[in-house]
């Protein structure tokens, strides 16, 4: 895998749970809060999200969670 990797998330279940996904992504990715919020936005709106990662574990971790949390795709890419 190289040094800098993505993952991709796309679409979500009901009950999303939007605000723990958004404070997910501080906290794991190091993220703004408001890009973190945006991406949950687009999300909502059935738009691509794309994360960069660089440690594996910590990212499937996060994968995981997210799902948990109500998103219904992610992709290591």
């Amino acid at each position: 895998m190289s040094e800098n990797s993505r993952i991709k998330l796309f679409g979500w279940e009901e009950g999303m749970q939007k605000v723990n996904l958004t404070l997910l992504q501080r906290y794991e990715f190091n993220i703004p809060l408001g890009i973190a919020k945006r991406n949950v936005d687009k999300l909502l709106n059935d738009e691509e999200v794309y994360l960069e990662f660089s440690d594996l574990e910590e990212t499937l971790s996060f994968i995981e969670k997210a799902k948990n949390l109500g998103v219904s795709s992610i992709t290591i890419m």
